[in-house]
């Protein structure tokens, strides 16, 4: 921005991200990260967990799978109170 003096007079460039990890609230943020790890906080447990992490294959209008320990699972939506993607190495 200073070699082609687009702002004149002084200013301040804030850059701002999501931040690590990152939230994630709808479907189509999910779509988006599809073979990337996620971990979620649900309202009720599955499988008497309410802590889940592991790898997003699968998302629809309702539902996001998982796998998880080799295993797929399903979680609805409306149960997952938060959900974060999980840093790969090298970027935090």
């Amino acid at each position: 921005m200073d070699v082609h003096d687009l702002i004149t007079g002084e200013y301040r460039l804030e850059i701002s991200s999501p931040g690590i990890p990152r939230p994630l609230f709808y479907p189509e943020q999910f779509k988006r990260f599809v073979g990337q790890e996620v971990q979620l906080r649900l309202s009720h447990p599955i499988l008497a967990r309410r802590k889940w992490s592991g790898v997003i294959v699968a998302v629809d209008s309702t539902t996001l799978t998982l796998v998880c320990d080799g295993a797929e699972h399903a979680f609805i939506f409306s149960n997952i109170l938060k959900a974060n993607l999980v840093a790969e190495r090298g970027e935090a």
